[in-house]
């Protein structure tokens, strides 16, 4: 392992700079989606001091000395934090659903991580284009324990996690979170006591705890930090549409977002394949991203099978064969009520 924290603020202390502390999570299975990132994030942040901290869930040694090399490529080091019983640690025992648990150890890092204050928080699904500093500099506002991107999110949506249709739901995808705050406003303890109230079965999990604890508590970052596909996948009249809410962001600054992201993220998206899925590419970075992989030690790593299910297949095929207009309508009924109310059933 490497301890990233101490070389990298004497190197820093030489300069009189501050590192940007950025913190990852993931297990074995996500290593080499997670060194891609790496990669871009190195690439296109060279005049920026960065310290990384991943978040680890029984990473092999293996693919430590890999991601290793890869910071050493930059002359960068990175810290592994082993994630301990993340149902211990909230008091009950969590079903995380499709996804990953290890996308909740996010909500203890003022504990696994008590040596950092402010940090910038990154999915492993996310492809750095541009410069991270500003996020570095920039002061949250007194009433705020964090920052995040506003998600085109549905009201019923919203309602499966005690928000109004007024209310921002973010995006935890990328978040800039101080540590410290959420250590004198002991979130922890507020997040866990929502995992219990919920029986450890949440709506669109670690990122439904979130928005429901912090709603009031969470800064908005221009949508350039995390461009998620369903913004690739639609205009901005047909997203709003589509997810049947108020969008806040202008269209200028979507447009933009879109044209010249700083962070893209491979979301999951109905119309459209991640990157790292063997099957036809319509998302315009992917081939960015497998650039990037190229230059990783995993670059001969097969892509994964396309598992979607037979029915959303044709569903696919369908919406593009009828007229978009009532494509995007259909999809929204379905999204806005059946999806909805499946989510709803979670809890």
């Amino acid at each position: 392992e490497c301890n990233s924290g101490s070389f990298i603020r004497e190197r820093c202390s030489m300069r009189n700079l501050t590192p940007l502390d950025i913190v990852y999570a993931s297990d074995e299975n996500y290593v080499p989606i997670l060194g891609v990132s790496l990669t871009s994030l190195f690439e296109n942040n060279r005049e920026t001091p960065i310290a990384v901290h991943i978040l680890d869930d029984r990473i092999c040694e293996k693919s430590h000395e890999q991601l290793a090399r890869v910071a050493e490529r930059y002359a960068q080091k990175i810290e592994f934090i082993p994630i301990p019983d993340l149902d211990k640690l909230s008091g009950q025992k969590i079903d995380a659903l499709r996804w990953s648990k290890t996308a909740f150890a996010r909500l203890y890092l003022a504990t696994l991580a008590p040596q950092l204050g402010k940090v910038l928080y990154i999915d492993c699904d996310t492809m750095i284009l541009g410069d991270l500093s500003p996020l570095g500099k920039m002061e949250l506002p007194e009433r705020c324990s964090c920052a995040a991107v506003t998600e085109c999110m549905g009201d019923k949506h919203k309602e499966n996690v005690g928000l109004n249709s007024e209310d921002p739901y973010v995006n935890s995808g990328v978040m800039l979170i101080d540590l410290d705050r959420w250590r004198e406003q002991a979130t922890e303890e507020l997040f866990s006591a929502y995992i219990r109230q919920c029986s450890g079965r949440i709506p669109y999990v670690d990122q439904g705890v979130i928005n429901a604890v912090l709603k009031d508590q969470i800064a908005e970052l221009e949508p350039k930090y995390n461009v998620m596909t369903v913004c690739y996948d639609f205009s901005y009249k047909e997203l709003q549409h589509y997810r049947k809410t108020f969008y806040p962001y202008s269209e200028s600054s979507y447009a933009q977002a879109k044209k010249s992201p700083i962070i893209v993220h491979f979301t999951t998206s109905f119309l459209s394949r991640r990157p790292w899925i063997n099957a036809k590419q319509t998302h315009p970075f992917a081939e960015k991203w497998r650039e990037y992989k190229n230059m990783t030690p995993w670059k001969d790593t097969l892509l994964w099978k396309d598992q979607r299910t037979a029915v959303k297949k044709v569903y696919e095929i369908f919406f593009h064969a009828i007229p978009r207009p009532l494509a995007v309508e259909i999809s929204g009924i379905l999204h806005s009520t059946f999806k909805a109310k499946k989510d709803a059933r979670v809890k």
